[in-house]
C-alpha cells in the first residue's frame, strides 16, 4: 500500500462582511493545496462588524463539502492572540507544512494571498 503524503497548512485570512466570497475561496485553494490527507489550520481575524451568521453559513459550506482534509479553525478579535497561535505547532506526522496569509505577518517564511 502505498502511503499518501501528508500536507499541513495554516491560512492566515482576515474576514469582514463584504470579504466573505474571498474568505471561501481562500478556504477552497488551501483544501486543495492540502490534498487527500492533509490538514489545514485556519486562523481567522474577525472585523468588530462581522455579521457572524453570514460567516458561519459560509465556513460551514466549504468544510461540510470537504471529506479529504482535516480542518481546524480558531477565531481571533485581537492580532497579538492570534500571532501566538500562529507559533504553536499543532501538527504531526506531517510531509510538508507551510503558511499562506492575506495579510502581512511578523513572521519570515510565509505566503502572501492576494
Amino acid at each position: 500500500m502505498r502511503k499518501v503524503q501528508k500536507n499541513c497548512l495554516t491560512l492566515v485570512v482576515d474576514v469582514c462582511n463584504d470579504t466573505l466570497d474571498r474568505f471561501k475561496g481562500f478556504m477552497n485553494t488551501v483544501i486543495r493545496r492540502a490534498g487527500f490527507g492533509g490538514a489545514v489550520r485556519v486562523l481567522v481575524y474577525k472585523c468588530r462588524e462581522l455579521d457572524f451568521n453570514k460567516y458561519v453559513r459560509e465556513l460551514n459550506s466549504v468544510v461540510a463539502n470537504n471529506f479529504s482534509v482535516s480542518i481546524f479553525v480558531y477565531e481571533f478579535d485581537d492580532i497579538n492572540s492570534l500571532i501566538n497561535e500562529l507559533n504553536k505547532n499543532i501538527f504531526s506526522g506531517c510531509d510538508s507544512y507551510s503558511v499562506l496569509s492575506t495579510i502581512d505577518l511578523p513572521i519570515g517564511n510565509y505566503e502572501k494571498l492576494k
